[in-house]
């Protein structure tokens, strides 16, 4: 809606969730945005921009993010603070960026990086 000039797809592999999403986008519609309705491993193209927030298996969602990212494209994680290390010991590919506190967030913080 914001910015209906960027293509937005968004993975989700639970078939409720992934039709729910397609709902939200045909009401709302949002005609740039699609929903890829399977696993990341699946996916077979790789983007700009990657994001993550409050996956399962931290580690392995962190490497599948990793490869789903384009050289010279963003990475932005909305993870705990103690998983900020985690994530700058686990990806040497990415240069991080100083993370950022989530307001309303007592524990939540942002971190960018740019895949070298």
């Amino acid at each position: 809606m914001f910015a209906p000039e960027v293509q937005v797809t968004l993975i989700e592999s639970h078939q409720k969730k992934a039709t729910f999403l397609k709902e939200l986008v045909y009401a709302l519609g949002l005609k740039n945005v699609r929903v890829f309705s399977n696993r990341a491993e699946s996916y077979p193209e790789t983007a700009d921009l990657v994001m993550l927030r409050a996956v399962e298996r931290f580690e392995q969602a962190l490497q599948m993010a990793v490869q789903l990212t384009k050289a010279g494209g963003r990475m932005a994680l909305m993870i705990g603070a103690g998983q900020v290390g985690l994530a700058r010991k686990l990806v040497a590919e990415i240069d991080w960026c100083e993370p950022a506190a989530m307001p309303g967030s007592q524990s939540r913080e942002l971190l960018l990086g740019t895949k070298s």
